[in-house]
């Protein structure tokens, strides 16, 4: 589990890194599970990434 958790983080990270860098586009980032969206929530305000946004929903709810 500590290996899956930390190749999870280090793709977050990678992710993150690559959004910060792309400036004029803007990211909404979908998860269903709560859990998940409160980490990538705090994530998104620890790295200061003004661009995305975090939807805690369904892709089946959100873009219907």
């Amino acid at each position: 589990m500590e290996k899956f958790a930390l190749w999870l983080v280090m793709n977050y990270y990678d992710v993150a890194m690559w959004i910060s860098s792309v400036s004029g586009w803007k990211f909404t980032l979908l998860e269903s599970m709560q859990k998940r969206c409160l980490f990538l929530e705090h994530a998104v305000e620890v790295m200061g990434l003004s661009n995305v946004d975090v939807v805690c929903d369904r892709a089946e709810v959100s873009f219907v």
